[in-house]
């Protein structure tokens, strides 16, 4: 069977040819995107925001129409025989020229012209946003939209190749981010049917009906179309992007069944179609392995993160790839910044120069500068207070009043430090009831945690800095009552100030100054906690012991629990000791698998889509069985908990390397 260059295709060859072929080939080749349960929960909200799109043309057009048949030869069909009509409105339909297929989420046939709507459920600023950035020299395509203008660029090509006597228009419909929701629980009237949460549907349609005014932005994409089509557009690293060239060739290489020459970018780094060497299987393949077989006739079946793709942030693939090495430990000791280090701050490339020397058993220590770190820390305030939050941004609002993708503060966690050495989980919150927005209200319980004292308030990269921004802002527009302590509240943290004011930036600190062995050169919290367990003689002294939730270290969600624990000579992670109906529970199956994302997260400068999200969704059901809710928020609590100690435990870790 002729393998077909689909729209989802054609944007994995703008990152990779041979991903297209992976993709085509899915019946031989591991995807842990499709297969990542987390991946497909955090897609729900896409697939919300489509059914309400479907709704919303269907009270236009009561006889639009989707193509639900299983077959692609029927979906063809029956789009090419409504496609007859004069007037017509229709949901996937399918197209085919040769071996390019589309499916447009939204067509609208008038006469001689189609409007082809591509529907995606990112937000849109009308008094910010645009497609194409303009400038005296060229107009570009803007990079935050680019990959959804090929998306419609592709569905408009093969559209004028099977309709080249109709006026094709291309349209992006996104969600208007300007746009107050006037509704309670609009997000909660689309109910997911099927265990991938792709098939949706509206739980109260006459609920529904009372929407005054649907959030969308349609977009007029046809001059961003004519720049995809006609530009190169050059990329650092990689092949610049030739519209035509690349549908050609890689329709052409997919017809005949040839896998394309692999091309080496950093995009190698998170590709998804990559199997663990531990776990490869007769039934499906790891296309990155092959890849690597081609490029470095390497068939050692070598882990990604021992090889030199597991390089902390970008590295310049172009001179790695002179070396002719996957390994990283087979890399040569050229120009290290190690000998030209004047202590201080970690660098890039010399964090990455440290990797280098741990994977040849070089550096076994935690690495930083005690004098630059100890003044640092004789510099913050006692009591320390630790503090982490859970957050949403649902693509379509849960409260009244709300934008949508705005953000929702739905749970802390805080433990404080006293000057003699006392630790406690001091406070935490969470509110998720239905119909509850509980930003606000979490907010006010945060300053009751905060305002007895001036201690220093850590934090773990930016996330709580520009969580609470973007409340005071939303609180700005909305004129609440209690504006001004709020205001101040925030001002006293130094929200607004540079960072590192009372509100201290732990993760970035950490990141800056400390390496630690076995975390691939991140400072991700879920990766530093069990390697500086392992590194660190003091925790394991200390948190061997049954204390945490004992007079000694008080807790909210435990009694009497050990965090060091060994198996064959190495701690085990403290997440996975959350206790066995933790880990045989529905939330910690994805936040497992939201671990395992966050290091290529943070590497991309993506802050959002953790599991808690998805729990916080959950909660909102209001038919959700009552012990099942309890069960939920008990695991939240202990998540969160676990979080600001796991920011204690590597304070303190540090903490016992400079006295």
């Amino acid at each position: 069977m002729i393998k077909t260059l689909t729209k989802s295709r054609f944007k994995l060859a703008l990152e990779c040819n041979t991903k297209a072929y992976y993709d085509a080939n899915r019946d031989i080749y591991a995807d842990q995107s499709s297969t990542n349960e987390f991946l497909n929960l955090l897609a729900r909200g896409g697939n919300q925001f489509g059914e309400l799109v479907k709704y919303s043309f269907k009270q236009k057009d009561p006889l639009a129409k989707e193509i639900v048949n299983q077959q692609e030869d029927q979906q063809i069909e029956e789009t090419q025989l409504l496609l007859k009509k004069d007037r017509v409105t229709l949901f996937e339909a399918t197209l085919k020229y040769k071996n390019l297929l589309l499916r447009a989420d939204v067509l609208e046939k008038i006469g001689n012209t189609i409007n082809l709507i591509e529907v995606k459920s990112a937000g849109w600023n009308p008094g910010k946003d645009l497609l194409i950035r303009k400038s005296s020299l060229k107009n570009t395509i803007n990079p935050a939209f680019e990959s959804y203008v090929y998306d419609i660029t592709f569905q408009s090509y093969v559209a004028n190749l099977i309709y080249p006597n109709y006026d094709i228009k291309p349209y992006l419909l996104f969600l208007d981010t300007s746009q107050m929701i006037d509704f309670d629980g609009l997000a909660q009237l689309f109910v997911c049917t099927d265990k991938e949460k792709k098939k949706v549907e509206i739980k109260d349609e006459l609920k529904l009906k009372q929407l005054k005014k649907y959030p969308f932005a349609l977009i007029d994409a046809g001059e961003a179309v004519k720049i995809a089509q006609n530009k190169s557009i050059e990329k650092k690293g990689r092949d610049p992007i030739i519209f035509t060239s690349i549908i050609k060739n890689v329709s052409e290489l997919l017809s005949q069944g040839i896998k394309p020459a692999p091309q080496i970018t950093a995009s190698c780094k998170s590709c998804t179609y990559y199997q663990s060497s531990s776990t490869l299987s007769s039934t499906k393949k790891s296309g990155w392995h092959e890849c690597m077989k081609d490029v470095f006739n390497d068939n050692s079946n070598i882990e990604r993160k021992d090889s030199i793709f597991s390089f902390y942030k970008q590295v310049n693939y172009k001179e790695l790839l002179t070396h002719k090495v996957l390994a990283m430990k087979s890399l040569p000791l050229i120009n290290t910044q190690l000998s030209k280090h004047n202590l201080g701050k970690i660098p890039t490339k010399l964090r990455q120069d440290l990797q280098l020397l741990e994977s040849k058993n070089q550096i076994k220590e935690i690495f930083f500068d005690p004098e630059a770190v100890s003044k640092i820390y004789n510099s913050w305030k006692f009591p320390l207070h630790f503090i982490d939050f859970e957050t949403s941004r649902s693509p379509l609002p849960y409260f009244r009043n709300q934008h949508p993708h705005q953000q929702i503060l739905f749970q802390f966690s805080h433990h404080i430090m006293h000057n003699d050495g006392k630790i406690e989980h001091k406070t935490e919150k969470l509110i998720a009831e239905p119909n509850i927005n509980p930003s606000l209200k979490v907010l006010m319980e945060l300053e009751k945690a905060l305002k007895n004292d001036q201690g220093t308030v850590f934090h773990w990269y930016p996330h709580e800095r520009n969580v609470l921004k973007d409340i005071l802002n939303e609180a700005n527009q909305e004129k609440i009552e209690n504006l001004k302590n709020i205001t101040l509240f925030l001002e006293s943290l130094g929200i607004n100030k540079e960072p590192n004011t009372r509100l201290f930036d732990l993760g970035t600190f950490f990141d800056q100054y400390i390496f630690v062995p076995g975390t691939l050169g991140s400072s991700s919290i879920k990766k530093l906690l069990p390697a500086i367990l392992k590194h660190s003689s003091f925790l394991k002294e200390k948190y061997q012991k049954p204390i945490y939730g004992s007079d000694t270290m008080q807790s909210h969600n435990f009694k009497n629990k050990s965090w060091y624990i060994e198996e064959d000579g190495l701690p085990k992670n403290p997440y996975e000791l959350l206790g066995d109906r933790f880990n045989d529970s529905w939330i910690n199956n994805n936040l497992k698998q939201a671990e395992a994302l966050e290091g290529e997260v943070l590497d991309k400068g993506v802050t959002d889509g953790t599991a808690a999200m998805i729990a916080f969704s959950k909660l909102q059901e209001k038919d959700l069985d009552d012990k099942d809710r309890d069960n939920l928020q008990q695991q939240l609590k202990k998540y969160c908990e676990l979080d600001t100690l796991a920011m204690v435990m590597a304070y303190e870790a540090i903490k016992s390397n400079i006295i």
